[in-house]
């Protein structure tokens, strides 16, 4: 088994299209003692340490003899999780700490590819996820029911089995779920339940490979809908792949089907495309703990404790500059693009995703980096905004290298442009700011779409007047084209600019 920091990211992502994503819970076999101290597996020994208070100690030869039983594997290579699997050209890796959670399977077959992952989004709800390309979907579904059949359903919910004509959905449908249970899924199919036989059936025959992919709910006979099916899609509204958490919001998206409709084919592809993001999602809350530093911990206790008076600030600057941090977030791609990449490579866009120690940086972070009033040439003059600048820095240096590998030699005219003195006393060092991308002495993994990646690379920004400089850290995914901000910290300024050198 190798170390979850070992995981390829960037070889996955290129070789990885994801076609479908699957969510499916499951239960973890604990007698009560072990049960009453489940909670201890989330908490840190101190709120400023990543040691845990305890380890939940797992046994996943089930799992894997799903695996032998379907294709023939030999049960000695999954557990060692070396690449072999005990069948030519069918490639199985493993990754995490043995007899531990979160674990990560890369498996490789029937010419496909797809990523596996077991864990928990908290200390009592625990989740088989999983990204497939088109080739092994069929091939990892079969694995999803069989290990269905594995007793996981809690014992302390009551469930049923919902069952249409000929096709029996096997879908476990909790009768008293709180609304405060997280939903997972963007999508959700709701079955009347009655009169499933009159037609019914081939509407959910036509859904069956979307049966871990979307949510199934049973609507009772009070509903005000005559339709047989539903399906309502929820658009992510918290941003950057969050799980929306309450139930009770109106979706974007309400279809009724009623018996002999035929469901369109895009409509089907629309819900596997949302379940990738949904997988992903999931994924990133169950491998994201294994990777918090003590930086963001110590930003979590200052918030949790009112230190970084977040809840109210008096101080005009840092209202604003936390207004604005926050309003980051929520950027729309066409707004990152216009923000951040106006200046760069003009035919190159990128994704950008915020980690969760970014989003949480404390305000007195930023102090000194908003817009302030200069005199310069003889006018009052607004100077840049260095937390923007970083960003912008930071995204323009991913666009130049994706340009870079991109570029081929053509016969173009040459040319090289003449600044002046004036140009330059205004846009250039009379700006009194510099911005420069800089290798990370330490580099560090952060999770980024549920798998991690190295974080080795910072933009640093300052100006006249600042005590210590705004740094960004940031990963690069050049074939993906996206962009990870993983972290704003001050660093003092380094000495060149003091200088005057740079």
């Amino acid at each position: 088994m190798i170390p979850l920091n070992s995981i390829p990211t960037e070889v996955i992502r290129k070789s990885l299209v994801p076609y479908q994503g699957f969510v499916m819970p499951f239960e973890i076999d604990l007698t009560p003692r072990d049960r009453a101290g489940l909670y201890s597996i989330r908490e840190q020994i101190s709120r400023l340490d990543t040691a845990k208070q305890a380890e939940l100690r797992i046994d996943p030869t089930p799992i894997f003899k799903i695996f032998v039983d379907l294709f023939g594997y030999d049960l000695q290579a999954l557990h060692a999780g070396g690449g072999e699997s005990g069948v030519p050209a069918h490639d199985w890796n493993t990754y995490g700490r043995p007899e531990r959670l979160p674990l990560v399977i890369r498996w490789r077959a029937f010419g496909g590819e797809a990523l596996l992952c077991f864990g928990g989004i908290n200390a009592y709800q625990y989740y088989v996820v999983a990204l497939a390309d088109q080739a092994i979907t069929p091939h990892l579904l079969r694995v999803l029911k069989a290990l269905e059949s594995i007793p996981f359903t809690k014992a302390h919910v009551p469930t049923e089995e919902l069952a249409a004509g000929k096709v029996a959905l096997k879908t476990k449908v909790s009768l008293g779920s709180s609304p405060f249970e997280p939903k997972l899924l963007s999508a959700t199919l709701s079955l009347r339940d009655d009169d499933l036989e009159s037609g019914g059936g081939d509407l959910v025959r036509q859904l069956d490979d979307l049966r871990f992919s979307a949510s199934w709910q049973k609507r009772g006979r009070l509903s005000k809908s005559t339709a047989l099916l539903q399906l309502t899609w929820h658009r992510r509204v918290n941003g950057h792949a969050g799980i929306p958490w309450q139930s009770d919001y109106m979706p974007d998206l309400a279809l009724d089907f009623h018996a002999g409709d035929i469901i369109p084919a895009g409509l089907i592809d629309h819900v596997r495309r949302a379940s990738v993001d949904d997988a992903e999602a999931v994924m990133q809350l169950i491998v994201s703990p294994e990777f918090t530093t003590r930086e963001e911990l110590t930003q979590r206790f200052l918030i949790e404790e009112r230190l970084s008076v977040r809840q109210t600030i008096l101080d005009p600057e840092l209202a604003e500059r936390q207004t604005f941090l926050w309003s980051i977030q929520d950027w729309s791609f066409r707004q990152v693009v216009d923000h951040l990449g106006r200046g760069g490579a003009g035919n190159i866009h990128l994704h950008a995703y915020f980690s969760r120690d970014f989003r949480q940086t404390i305000p007195a972070e930023l102090v000194d980096t908003a817009p302030t009033q200069v005199f310069k040439n003889g006018e009052v003059d607004t100077s840049r905004d260095v937390l923007l600048s970083v960003l912008q820095r930071a995204y323009h240096h991913t666009t130049e290298l994706i340009e870079a590998g991109d570029y081929r030699e053509r016969a173009m005219v040459k040319g090289e442009v003449i600044v002046t003195a004036i140009a330059e006393a205004r846009y250039g060092q009379g700006n009194r700011q510099h911005v420069r991308v800089c290798d990370l002495d330490l580099p560090y993994f952060a999770v980024y779409r549920g798998l991690p990646v190295r974080v080795g690379h910072t933009a640093i920004g300052w100006r006249e007047g600042m005590t210590e400089a705004l740094a960004c850290d940031f990963h690069m995914d050049l074939h993906c084209g996206t962009i990870l901000y993983a972290a704003l910290r001050r660093v003092p300024v380094p000495k060149e600019w003091k200088d005057g050198t740079d």
